[in-house]
Protein backbone atom coordinates (compact mmCIF):
# COMPACT_ATOMS: atom_id res chain seq x y z
CA UNK A 1 0.00 0.00 0.00
CA UNK A 2 2.82 2.08 0.89
CA UNK A 3 4.31 1.83 -3.02
CA UNK A 4 0.44 2.90 -4.03
CA UNK A 5 0.53 5.74 -1.87
CA UNK A 6 3.89 7.14 -2.87
CA UNK A 7 2.62 7.04 -7.06
CA UNK A 8 -0.66 9.03 -5.86
CA UNK A 9 1.85 11.64 -3.75
CA UNK A 10 4.03 11.85 -7.01
CA UNK A 11 1.23 12.73 -9.15
CA UNK A 12 -0.49 15.25 -7.37
CA UNK A 13 3.38 16.87 -6.86
CA UNK A 14 3.32 17.05 -11.25
CA UNK A 15 0.46 18.19 -11.55
CA UNK A 16 0.90 20.70 -9.38
CA UNK A 17 4.32 21.73 -10.92
CA UNK A 18 2.76 21.89 -14.36
CA UNK A 19 -0.24 23.86 -13.13
CA UNK A 20 2.46 26.48 -11.63
CA UNK A 21 4.57 26.48 -14.28
CA UNK A 22 1.95 27.21 -16.86
CA UNK A 23 0.66 30.45 -14.56
CA UNK A 24 4.07 31.88 -14.84
CA UNK A 25 4.84 31.19 -18.44
CA UNK A 26 1.49 33.23 -19.29
CA UNK A 27 2.41 35.91 -16.88
CA UNK A 28 5.89 35.92 -18.69
CA UNK A 29 4.21 36.17 -21.58
CA UNK A 30 2.18 39.14 -20.86
CA UNK A 31 5.33 40.97 -19.84
CA UNK A 32 7.87 39.83 -22.54
CA UNK A 33 4.31 40.70 -25.41
CA UNK A 34 4.64 44.63 -23.55
CA UNK A 35 8.64 44.78 -23.47
CA UNK A 36 9.73 42.99 -26.28
CA UNK A 37 9.70 44.27 -29.58
CA UNK A 38 7.91 41.72 -32.34
CA UNK A 39 10.18 38.74 -33.63
CA UNK A 40 10.78 39.13 -37.38
CA UNK A 41 11.01 36.35 -39.49
CA UNK A 42 14.49 34.02 -39.65
CA UNK A 43 16.11 34.27 -42.75
CA UNK A 44 14.97 31.99 -45.49
CA UNK A 45 18.21 29.64 -46.59
CA UNK A 46 18.54 27.29 -49.76
CA UNK A 47 20.02 24.31 -49.20
CA UNK A 48 20.66 21.77 -51.36
CA UNK A 49 19.21 18.11 -51.07
CA UNK A 50 21.77 15.24 -51.72
CA UNK A 51 20.76 12.29 -54.11
CA UNK A 52 22.39 9.35 -55.30
CA UNK A 53 24.06 11.02 -58.30
CA UNK A 54 25.39 14.50 -55.47
CA UNK A 55 24.14 17.48 -54.56
CA UNK A 56 21.85 19.55 -56.72
CA UNK A 57 21.02 22.62 -56.86
CA UNK A 58 18.65 24.78 -59.16
CA UNK A 59 18.66 28.68 -59.28
CA UNK A 60 16.42 30.79 -61.81
CA UNK A 61 18.71 33.63 -63.58
CA UNK A 62 16.44 36.78 -63.51
CA UNK A 63 17.94 39.78 -64.26
CA UNK A 64 20.86 40.36 -66.05
CA UNK A 65 22.74 44.07 -65.66
CA UNK A 66 23.27 45.92 -68.42
CA UNK A 67 26.28 48.13 -67.25
CA UNK A 68 27.62 44.65 -66.09
CA UNK A 69 26.97 43.20 -69.82
CA UNK A 70 28.57 46.65 -71.38
CA UNK A 71 31.56 46.76 -69.65
CA UNK A 72 32.21 42.74 -69.55
CA UNK A 73 31.41 42.32 -73.47
CA UNK A 74 33.75 46.08 -74.05
CA UNK A 75 36.52 43.67 -72.58
CA UNK A 76 35.58 40.57 -74.94
CA UNK A 77 35.29 42.87 -77.91
CA UNK A 78 38.37 44.81 -77.26
CA UNK A 79 40.29 41.17 -76.85
CA UNK A 80 38.67 39.98 -80.33
CA UNK A 81 40.00 42.79 -82.01
CA UNK A 82 43.39 42.49 -80.87
CA UNK A 83 42.92 38.81 -81.78
CA UNK A 84 41.43 40.00 -85.47
CA UNK A 85 44.37 42.11 -86.03
CA UNK A 86 47.30 39.73 -85.05
CA UNK A 87 45.26 37.38 -87.55
CA UNK A 88 45.27 39.64 -90.52
CA UNK A 89 48.83 40.58 -89.24
CA UNK A 90 49.66 36.89 -89.55
CA UNK A 91 47.99 36.49 -93.24
CA UNK A 92 49.79 39.51 -94.04
CA UNK A 93 53.44 38.13 -93.27
CA UNK A 94 52.64 34.95 -94.83
CA UNK A 95 51.67 35.80 -97.80
CA UNK A 96 54.06 38.65 -97.93
CA UNK A 97 56.88 35.47 -97.65
CA UNK A 98 55.04 34.03 -100.94
CA UNK A 99 55.48 37.17 -102.42
CA UNK A 100 51.83 37.10 -103.24
CA UNK A 101 51.40 40.73 -102.60
CA UNK A 102 54.03 41.19 -105.52
CA UNK A 103 52.82 39.59 -108.18
CA UNK A 104 49.38 41.29 -107.40
CA UNK A 105 50.69 44.86 -107.97
CA UNK A 106 52.35 43.66 -110.81
CA UNK A 107 49.80 41.99 -112.53
CA UNK A 108 47.30 44.96 -111.60
CA UNK A 109 50.06 47.03 -113.44
CA UNK A 110 50.36 45.31 -116.34
CA UNK A 111 46.84 45.37 -117.21
CA UNK A 112 45.25 48.52 -116.22
CA UNK A 113 48.48 51.03 -116.96
CA UNK A 114 52.00 49.85 -117.67
CA UNK A 115 53.73 53.09 -116.75
CA UNK A 116 51.96 54.15 -113.74
CA UNK A 117 54.16 52.99 -110.64
CA UNK A 118 53.19 52.57 -107.05
CA UNK A 119 51.11 49.38 -105.01
CA UNK A 120 47.49 49.03 -105.24
CA UNK A 121 47.59 46.50 -102.89
CA UNK A 122 50.21 48.21 -99.44
CA UNK A 123 50.47 47.03 -95.93
CA UNK A 124 49.16 50.34 -94.66
CA UNK A 125 46.12 50.01 -96.60
CA UNK A 126 45.38 46.51 -95.54
CA UNK A 127 45.85 47.22 -91.94
CA UNK A 128 44.01 50.68 -92.27
CA UNK A 129 41.14 48.09 -93.25
CA UNK A 130 41.65 45.90 -90.89
CA UNK A 131 41.45 48.38 -87.78
CA UNK A 132 38.28 50.21 -89.28
CA UNK A 133 36.28 46.71 -89.94
CA UNK A 134 37.72 45.61 -86.65
CA UNK A 135 36.40 49.09 -84.54
CA UNK A 136 33.32 48.58 -85.95
CA UNK A 137 32.79 45.17 -85.26
CA UNK A 138 33.85 46.30 -81.38
CA UNK A 139 31.21 48.94 -81.30
CA UNK A 140 28.41 46.32 -82.94
CA UNK A 141 29.16 43.32 -80.48
CA UNK A 142 29.26 45.49 -77.51
CA UNK A 143 25.83 47.75 -78.23
CA UNK A 144 23.65 44.36 -79.75
CA UNK A 145 24.58 42.05 -76.11
CA UNK A 146 24.09 45.65 -73.91
CA UNK A 147 20.65 45.50 -76.27
CA UNK A 148 20.60 41.77 -75.74
CA UNK A 149 20.97 42.35 -71.51
CA UNK A 150 17.51 44.89 -71.87
CA UNK A 151 15.82 42.37 -74.11
CA UNK A 152 16.05 39.67 -71.93
CA UNK A 153 15.67 41.26 -68.46
CA UNK A 154 12.08 42.72 -70.46
CA UNK A 155 11.24 38.88 -71.58
CA UNK A 156 12.32 37.48 -68.13
CA UNK A 157 9.76 39.12 -66.16
CA UNK A 158 7.07 37.84 -68.55
CA UNK A 159 7.71 34.24 -68.43
CA UNK A 160 10.33 34.09 -65.37
CA UNK A 161 13.78 33.49 -66.59
CA UNK A 162 16.54 30.92 -67.10
CA UNK A 163 16.57 27.70 -64.82
CA UNK A 164 19.49 26.44 -64.17
CA UNK A 165 20.68 23.42 -62.51
CA UNK A 166 23.89 22.83 -60.71
CA UNK A 167 25.17 19.82 -59.86
CA UNK A 168 28.47 18.79 -57.46
CA UNK A 169 30.75 16.45 -59.98
CA UNK A 170 31.02 12.55 -58.90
Amino acid sequence: MAASENTTDSTTENASSKSAAQTTSAADKGKSSAAAPPRRRPPVTVTAKPTQAGLRASVQIREIDPWSTLKISAIISAALFLVWMIAVGTLYLVLEFMNVWDRLNSAFLEIVDEGAAGEIISASQIFGWTAAIGFINMILFTALLTLASFIYNLASDLVGGIEVTLADRD
